[in-house]
């Protein structure tokens, strides 16, 4: 089961008990006011629609039995007090909110209606329970945890990353409980922590700035559905300043895995074993609008089809990523995507040399100005094989030369042992 699909119902047994105590009135239809990030209206597949069905399978009919009004607070996490009062205007019974800090921002406005979470850290610690056993106050909901798993997620780094001494933690909003379990894990590990709390998406890029200003080695991100809603900028601003990044997100742990096995098996020429995975992170992505990780799947299923003698699919691909990730200024997957079609454009029969150049080069020229090395190295490496297969044999000599340079210093065997079997035939 998903673990929205999982969130939803349980939060829809939280959400019948309130509303079954008060002892169901005859033709009472029940208002519940539904408070998310994103952009109105939402989506059909959000957590709305899931509480919707699990209350239908508990026996609550919606239209006769309750409602739902739904508001997003966008990049605006501030807005939820403001919007709250709007749903006391239109008489909601209950209210139902993501985490902790999105119920106290609710209950900023009222401290007689039932808020319910649908993940939440120690409501305790926060202020808004007296205690689990007897809460005591208007909140209630699914307790996670979020601030072991948060510390976890820093001993997890350690492990990958030995020499880590420094970390960035990366809040949408305030949680004081996870901010304590992940410093007394840092000061336990040895680790500095650099603490930065976003409240819209505009705060994301300086906050990835001030990790790389201030020498973080990895970051933390803190799982919120704000950030859950950001998490293609997020992932673009990882690659971008090259900052290991680790997050409970389902989708970055699912996509990035999979479409790195999936990669790995297209490496080594195992195209049943790539393709049902790269087209998995490709479609589910898309599904869920994550435009980072649609290209993951996408440009290596493009790599695949190449490989595989299919041209024009992999030319479709390459335009339809390279137009996506312009469209979203993904400079990063750009350059990949320029990289692929300057391979289909050398695959061609015959080669269309022109068009193969100019993407090369245009992916070598943005690579360089992002750092991306390995990408460089592959633009000097097509180039060179473009340049030989056209009898010009100094341009192949050089970028040839200058790939497997490259490779060596970067111990990337696969890659020069490629390299070096070009530069074997210009001998």
């Amino acid at each position: 089961m998903e673990r929205r699909a999982f969130l939803a119902g349980t939060g829809a047994v939280l959400l019948a008990a309130p509303l079954a105590a008060e002892a169901q009135q005859a033709g009472k239809v029940y208002r519940i006011g539904l408070i998310g990030s994103g952009t109105p209206p939402p989506p059909p597949t959000d957590q709305g629609s899931l509480l919707s069905e699990r209350l239908r399978e508990l026996g609550w009919v919606y239209g006769r039995d309750f409602v739902v009004e739904q508001r997003a607070f966008g990049d605006r996490i501030e807005r939820i007090p403001d919007l709250a009062a709007e749903l006391i205007h239109t008489g909601v019974d209950i209210f139902v909110v993501e985490g902790a800090t999105d119920a106290a921002l609710v209950q900023r406005v009222t401290h007689t209606i039932p808020i319910v979470t649908l993940r939440a850290g120690d409501i305790v610690k926060a202020g808004l329970a007296a205690s689990l056993a007897r809460p005591g106050g208007n909140v209630t909901g699914i307790q996670t945890l979020q601030p072991e798993l948060a510390a976890k997620q820093l001993s997890l780094l350690k492990e990958a990353i030995p020499r880590l001494s420094r970390s960035g933690v990366l809040f949408a909003g305030t949680y004081p409980a996870v901010l304590r379990e992940v410093e007394a894990a840092g000061k336990t590990l040895g680790i500095a922590l650099q603490v930065e709390s976003i409240r819209g998406g505009d705060e994301l890029e300086r906050a990835f700035s001030a990790f790389q200003a201030k020498r973080a080695q990895a970051v933390v991100v803190v799982r919120s559905q704000y950030l859950a809603t950001h998490m293609n900028t997020l992932v673009d601003l990882a690659l971008k300043h090259r900052l290991p990044t680790i997050s409970d997100t389902t989708a970055l742990v699912f996509h990035g895995i999979a479409a790195s096995l999936g990669a790995a098996y297209a490496l080594a020429n195992r195209p049943a074993e790539a393709i049902p995975l790269l087209r998995k992170v490709a479609e589910q992505a898309a599904s869920m609008k994550l435009v980072s990780d649609h290209l993951l799947g996408a440009i290596p299923l493009g790599h695949v089809w190449l490989s595989t003698g299919r041209i024009e699919d992999a030319a479709r691909l390459g335009r339809q990523a390279l137009d996506l990730a312009c469209k979203h200024k993904q400079r990063g997957h750009e350059v990949y995507a320029l990289h692929l079609l300057g391979e289909v454009a050398a695959r061609r029969d015959p080669s269309d040399v022109g068009e193969a150049v100019a993407h090369y080069r245009g992916a070598l020229g943005l690579a360089h100005e992002l750092g991306m090395r390995p990408l460089v190295a592959h633009c000097h490496l097509g180039l060179g094989k473009v340049y030989w297969r056209t009898g010009i044999r100094e341009q192949a000599h050089e970028h040839l030369t200058t790939a497997t340079t490259m490779y060596r210093e970067m111990d990337m065997r696969f890659w020069l042992e490629q390299a070096e079997v070009e530069m074997g035939g210009l001998a």
